[in-house]
């Protein structure tokens, strides 16, 4: 029998009415140690393989922006409404058809032409196999689906528009 992708995308957002953290959100998808400033505390969630993470950035972002840490702490301080969005989470199953450097060229291109090029910040994750097995498990209750691969992308819209206006420059 051979593999076949289940297909799978949703959008959700990570927003303070929710009672969501940014930094908690992208520690838990980076694998990394972040602290939140807000907070006086880390975020770090243990796993035994990390997901392949990096941000991509638009052309005249900040140069913390590239910064997981400082981005995601940025973004909080700057929105503190009660209703404040932080961030939208782009989530997709990759085809297991495609290989690793197939699915990493696919994710890439597709979160910088919708993402990047649109004027957002992207943080974006591709999860390995042990670690999506257990949220595929319990999404989908189907052992047989724990080879799926799943990526997530936090974006944030609002880090270049405040960069440049904190600078005097405006666009258009």
């Amino acid at each position: 029998m051979t593999d076949m992708a289940i297909f799978h995308m949703s959008f959700s957002n990570i927003s303070a009415g929710k009672g969501r953290s940014a930094i908690a959100s992208a520690a838990y998808r980076s694998g990394e140690k972040l602290f939140d400033d807000k907070e006086g505390r880390h975020y770090f969630y243990a796993r035994s393989i990390m997901p392949e993470s990096f941000i991509l950035t638009p052309k005249n972002s900040p140069e913390w922006a590239s910064d997981r840490e400082q981005l995601w702490n940025e973004v909080e301080k700057k929105d503190r409404k009660s209703n404040s969005r932080y961030a939208k989470e782009f989530n997709v199953a990759l085809p297991v058809e495609l290989s690793e450097s197939e699915q990493k060229e696919l994710l890439t291109k597709y979160v910088q032409e919708n993402f990047v090029d649109q004027g957002m910040v992207a943080d974006r994750h591709r999860m390995y196999e042990e670690f999506v097995a257990f949220e595929t498990m319990i999404a989908h209750h189907d052992l047989a689906a724990a080879k799926q691969r799943m990526a997530h992308s936090l974006a944030v819209m609002n880090v270049v528009d405040a960069a440049l206006a904190d600078a005097g420059i405006k666009l258009g």
